[in-house]
């Protein structure tokens, strides 16, 4: 369920997403119909959320989710995001939640550093986190060859970091895994639960 551009190059079969309507149009199909697909991506989660945001405003008469006091507009918003969310979580496939990220400067009492976090508002992510049973941050590695040459990899991190959000739920998964569906199916059904190597 695409919700930007960018797919061109992976061979996927994309549906795109260009409003709320679309995107609960595109959830009624697949929960009415018989499919071959294991999977479904929501690429990006970012903008379902504004798509619901416009949408819900829209129906409420509103510019803003400000524009309602004491929060109902916000509530109202992050109650339909959850309905729906819920409703593709609990079909029988799997379902991936894509955001980007950005950086945020967190400030302690006695330190400072920067941490990686999805570009999803926080009403959005509060959904997505209480729901989510893991939350890979893509990434590079870097190490060394045989040869102590130095490389790069791609990875997914799995578990939480000062310098990323990340997390594993089924306690099953390493550290940081390459950046490949194979090699995630690998560590998941050969992790062992409450495992953290």
């Amino acid at each position: 369920l695409a919700t930007e551009p960018g797919l061109n190059s992976l061979d996927v079969f994309e549906t795109p997403i260009r409003s709320w309507m679309d995107l609960l149009n595109a959830c009624a199909e697949l929960q009415r119909e018989d499919h071959r697909f294991k999977t479904v991506a929501l690429d990006t989660v970012d903008n379902a959320w504004l798509f619901c945001s416009e949408h819900m405003c829209g129906k409420a008469g509103v510019e803003h989710e400000s524009d309602l006091e004491w929060g109902k507009g916000w509530a109202m918003v992050k109650r339909e995001f959850h309905r729906v969310l819920t409703k593709l979580a609990q079909m029988p496939t799997g379902l991936i939640l894509v955001s980007h990220a950005k950086n945020i400067t967190i400030k302690t009492r006695t330190s400072e550093h920067v941490k990686a976090i999805p570009t999803l508002s926080q009403g959005g992510r509060d959904v997505i986190l209480a729901m989510a049973d893991t939350i890979l941050f893509c990434g590079i590695a870097h190490d060394q060859d045989e040869n102590k040459k130095p490389i790069t990899r791609r990875v997914m991190h799995t578990k939480p970091s000062l310098f990323y959000e990340a997390g594993d739920r089924t306690g099953r998964l390493p550290e940081t895994i390459d950046l490949s569906y194979p090699a995630f199916l690998e560590a998941f059904n050969t992790g062992q639960k409450g495992s953290d190597e």
